[in-house]
């Protein structure tokens, strides 16, 4: 083998290596264990609103990519998703907990951002925490 070669060869591994540390810190190197973080805020859904209507920039400079405990009535409950007052989406990384309708309850989780197009708060890495604000 020349010495030519033995250079792109070496080339290329450090390439395949970089492109694969990459990808391993894309996806999996910022994640979280939101469950055992503890809520730097506990809102309710109206008071999130309400800041959010105030001042949308500051409150999501103030929430985004933060653990919060949110608090509000369950409104509904599918495989992986609860919602809350009909306003707040919390996804689950596992099957969600069966919370009964019309039932007041907390969750804790990462917040994502506000989907103007659904009017949603969107919230993931939930867990339920039931724990009053």
């Amino acid at each position: 083998m020349s010495k030519k070669s033995k250079i792109i060869a070496a080339l290329l591994v450090t390439a395949v290596l970089f492109g694969v540390g990459m990808y391993s810190y894309v996806f999996y190197g910022g994640t979280r264990d939101v469950a055992s973080e503890e809520s730097e805020f506990n809102v309710s859904t109206a008071n999130l609103t309400k800041e959010f209507t105030a001042n949308a920039q500051k409150a999501n400079a103030k929430y985004s990519n933060k653990t919060i405990t949110i608090c509000g009535v369950a409104t509904s409950c599918s495989s992986c998703e609860v919602k809350i007052d009909e306003v707040v989406s919390c996804s689950f990384k596992t099957p969600a907990p069966k919370v009964p309708a019309n039932q007041k309850t907390a969750i804790k989780g990462r917040f994502v951002g506000y989907d103007e197009l659904f009017g949603e708060f969107k919230f993931d890495q939930c867990t339920l925490t039931n724990k009053s604000l």
